[in-house]
């Protein structure tokens, strides 16, 4: 299993930034099929995605952001998600 973590932007250039539409979190089981586990809210553009651990009731994961400006910091969030099942 795979688990990932994209954002969605406004724009046609893959080097410039354009709007945030959103970020989810998902994961691609081994037979290829891929799942999304949460969209992230509010709307931020969500780029660094680390697993902290589970238990038998949920996955502890952080989650990164980047607001596109060097004058805002970037945050870091705690996301807990219900224990996936393979």
């Amino acid at each position: 299993v795979l688990h990932y973590l994209a954002a969605a932007e406004v724009t046609d250039d893959p080097y410039l930034d354009g709007e945030c539409r959103g970020s989810v979190i998902g994961r691609i089981d081994s037979d290829g099929h891929t799942h999304t586990l949460a969209r992230l809210r509010p709307d931020v553009k969500a780029e660094g995605l680390a697993w902290l651990g589970s238990t038998s009731r949920y996955e502890r994961w952080l989650v990164v952001t980047d607001a596109d400006d060097a004058n805002i910091a970037a945050s870091l969030f705690e996301l807990r998600l219900p224990a996936s099942r393979p």
